[in-house]
């Protein structure tokens, strides 16, 4: 009887953290895509920001179909240079650069080699 009960608590216990693990995923990127525009608002979008020294920023920000080169530091912010949007082309992502899915499945792959990994989306099984 003991062993049963044993094997019911750690079975409740492995439950619980799989869903502590899943709604901590799941909320992760929930708030991801809610607050994702943080750094600007309905009008003003945030390209692209570059750190040059501990309080000197370049920033690249979008507002109203133009595109301004912004410097700016604890004193003073200046415009640089101004483009039309149609005139400045974005840079893609690099797509070179792994999700944090696959980081994980191929980390987990490495600790724990007697788990297989299944193909998500997007991706082919390897045999």
């Amino acid at each position: 009887m003991d062993g049963v009960l044993t094997a019911l608590q750690f079975m409740g216990s492995l439950i619980g953290v799989v869903a502590i693990i899943f709604l901590a995923y799941w909320s992760t990127k929930w708030f991801s895509k809610k607050y994702s525009s943080i750094g600007g608002g309905r009008h003003i979008k945030v390209v692209e920001r570059c750190m040059v020294g501990q309080d000197k920023v370049l920033v690249l920000a979008k507002v109203k179909g133009k595109v301004y080169f912004l410097a700016v530091s604890s004193q003073n912010t200046a415009t640089v240079d101004m483009w039309g949007a149609e005139e400045f082309t974005e840079i893609e992502e690099d797509e070179s650069q792994p999700d944090f899915l696959s980081v994980l499945k191929t980390k987990l792959a490495e600790q724990l080699p007697f788990i297989r990994p299944v193909a998500g989306k997007g991706e082919e099984k390897q045999r």
